[in-house]
């Protein structure tokens, strides 16, 4: 994993994007368009924090944000159809794919139930992970604001 996560660095880099910009862009190709706040869950940044992210990918013509015609005070993001990032983001889904491919076959996971038994296994830890960061950033929250209307000097959790 460290090595895809260096992947995703040097992919990102070389589009003049941040990790959370490539991974936001993704999400959308994989999901389609998705509203904003749809978009702040799943990503787990804060509106002000996803706001200015879309500013720049929309000023950089990666994505477009529109009104959505069901509810007036909600927008969509859409993406936007991109030669040199597509490419880039398909080299780099190709180069995991491989690496996971090989990492299933050096653990002698060969058949398609041994696989779907570990994707499975990788799924569920990775969503227990993501609630855990969200629940712990959920928790932290009300308590620095409690601290603030206290004039409490801050304290490291």
């Amino acid at each position: 994993m460290p090595v895809v996560n260096r992947l995703r660095l040097l992919t990102a880099a070389r589009l003049d994007l941040t990790v959370h910009e490539l991974a936001c862009l993704d999400l959308l190709r994989r999901q389609g368009p998705l509203t904003t706040d749809l978009l702040a869950d799943r990503t787990g940044l804060t509106r002000s924090g996803l706001s200015r992210m879309l500013r720049r990918l929309e000023r950089e013509g990666h994505v477009v944000r529109m009104d959505d015609d069901h509810h007036a005070q909600r927008v969509v993001v859409a993406l936007v159809p991109h030669q040199e990032r597509d490419d880039a983001a398909e080299q780099l889904r190709f180069v995991v794919r491989a690496a996971m491919a090989s990492a299933a076959s050096e653990a002698g996971l060969h058949r398609r139930r041994e696989l779907a038994g570990a994707a499975a296994i990788m799924r569920i830890l990775s969503a227990c992970l993501f609630r855990a960061a969200q629940d712990s950033g959920v928790r932290l929250t009300p308590r620095r604001r409690h601290r603030q209307r206290q004039k409490v000097p801050p304290v490291i959790d």
